[in-house]
């Protein structure tokens, strides 16, 4: 947590947070949804870029283009595929997937943490 990229692990906290409360808030309009999502993505980012750049000493420019842009793609297929989607388990199944792909990079606990916060705020 204390690395460069730290800021983006922080930074899920507050994005499930406002995803969940996203979905809680407007439970039948997706787009509202959509919506949450993507502030709560934006504030992600804003978090780990942040930190990012303080602990690397790069400019806002370098930090986009590495940290930020490479991911924007798949943010734009969780949301979508969200909105579009019937079976949130599917969703949850696909949160799951991402959390095995990490594991190791971060603790198994903290994506178990994360995971039971979307779990709990989406149902």
């Amino acid at each position: 947590l204390m690395g460069p990229t730290g800021g983006y692990i922080l930074g899920y906290v507050p994005m499930v947070v406002l995803a969940g409360l996203s979905i809680k808030l407007a439970p039948k309009n997706r787009m509202l949804q959509f919506l949450g999502m993507v502030i709560a993505t934006m504030v992600l980012y804003v978090f780990g870029t942040i930190w990012y750049m303080m602990l690397s000493g790069n400019d806002l420019a370098f930090a986009m283009k590495w940290c930020v842009v490479p991911f924007i793609p798949k943010g734009i297929f969780e949301s979508i595929m969200y909105l579009f989607g019937d079976n949130l388990d599917l969703h949850v199944a696909f949160w799951e997937k991402i959390a095995d792909d990490i594991n190791g990079m971060i603790s198994t606990e903290l994506v178990e943490w994360l995971l039971a916060g979307f779990n709990y705020y989406c149902h």
